[in-house]
């Protein structure tokens, strides 16, 4: 309550992340468009990127028909013109989306929520479901909501103004290969693990009843 009793409201900002997504055809773009606008969080960006032009008939198409206020695409070989993320998407975070997994509505919000709590550089899911042989099966079921020591570009938020000390081109390769975030721990990286829910390792293809399961 404020004074002379009016309730007053106090807003918490909200971070804002892009979600990084190679495409190698026009299917591609439609398709992390499509995964893109279902996520419930609303501060958010697409950035696609084309890493060979040749797989597209006619790149201004592209560029004219699916490129909006909240969706950017980019050629890799433009990287050179950027010397950091943060410049690059003007957003606090940024994630690596691969669409051999299942990304639930609220993937996004979940980790999101967790930026608000925790200065970790990385913020992913240490902890998560994983489908295989038809089944879900709980990984790392002790590390939820504890630091931690390793993270995968492909289940995590990243702080866009981390330092890595790579040319971007290298840094997003490696995110592409989803390469293990450890290494940067040593250059003072923190690495935090949120819940388990919303995510589902290799879960493209995981029928709706099981990915509803996961998701909260």
């Amino acid at each position: 309550m404020g004074k002379l009793g009016v309730q007053t409201e106090i807003k918490v900002k909200q971070n804002s992340v892009t979600v990084i997504y190679f495409a190698a055809s026009e299917n591609d773009i439609r398709q992390a468009i499509n995964e893109f606008e279902k996520q419930s969080y609303p501060e958010k960006q697409l950035a696609i990127f084309i890493q060979d032009i040749e797989n597209f008939s006619d790149i201004n198409h592209i560029y004219n028909d699916y490129q909006s206020e909240k969706v950017a695409i980019y050629l890799v070989d433009y990287l050179d013109h950027y010397s950091d993320f943060f410049t690059l998407f003007s957003t606090d975070f940024m994630t690596m989306w691969n669409d051999k997994h299942f990304y639930g509505r609220n993937y996004l919000k979940d980790l999101m929520l967790a930026s608000i709590y925790t200065d970790a550089d990385f913020i992913g899911k240490s902890s998560y479901f994983l489908f295989e042989h038809e089944e879900l099966a709980s990984v790392n079921q002790l590390s939820e909501y504890i630091y931690t020591s390793e993270l995968l570009p492909s289940r995590s938020i990243i702080r866009t103004d981390f330092s890595f000390k790579k040319g971007l081109n290298v840094v997003l390769e490696e995110f592409r290969q989803d390469h293990n975030l450890a290494p940067y721990m040593s250059q003072g990286a923190k690495f935090f693990s949120s819940d388990k829910f919303n995510f589902i390792e290799n879960g493209g293809r995981a029928t709706k009843s099981l990915s509803d399961q996961v998701e909260i």
